[in-house]
């Protein structure tokens, strides 16, 4: 978004939560990967200040470690930790809309995984959207529905 300028009726649109329900990776092959499950649980979330919050999660959720207590400063055995850190992505940022072309562009600023902090991801202002994101070497597509 413009910092300076009033929302256009396109950028307005876009403010709000989307509820992540498709969340597909492209393998090296092509093919499409559900690493979040067939129906992952997430939301995108663009505000009016231009800034973008995503996150999303596998399901079926992973079951409670049993060795672990986050309040009693437990952490998860390094497995479980892993199976976590696979289960579930977040990132933030700012983010900018391209009227002309229909494409809002995140600009990832922190993630939860460092690889996943890739310079810009764009997505078509649509039904569907396509990510390319070079960083991680796919393109995802996610089918997203405003929430009411």
């Amino acid at each position: 978004m413009k910092e300076s300028a009033m929302p256009s009726e396109e950028e307005h649109t876009l403010i709000g939560s989307w509820r992540v329900v498709e969340f597909a990776d492209l393998d090296k092959d092509g093919e499409c990967v559900s690493r979040f499950g067939e129906h992952p649980r997430g939301y995108f979330v663009y505000d009016a200040t231009g800034h973008v919050h995503i996150q999303i999660m596998k399901v079926p959720p992973l079951p409670r470690f049993p060795e672990a207590n986050v309040s009693d400063g437990k952490p998860p055995t390094a497995e479980h930790a892993l199976a976590a850190y696979n289960a579930y992505v977040a990132y933030f940022g700012t983010y900018t809309v391209d009227t002309r072309k229909h494409i809002v562009t995140q600009h990832v600023e922190g993630s939860l995984a460092p690889d996943f902090t890739f310079p810009e991801s764009r997505l078509s202002l649509g039904g569907r959207y396509t990510s390319a994101c070079s960083a991680i070497s796919s393109a995802l597509e996610i089918l997203m529905p405003r929430c009411p």
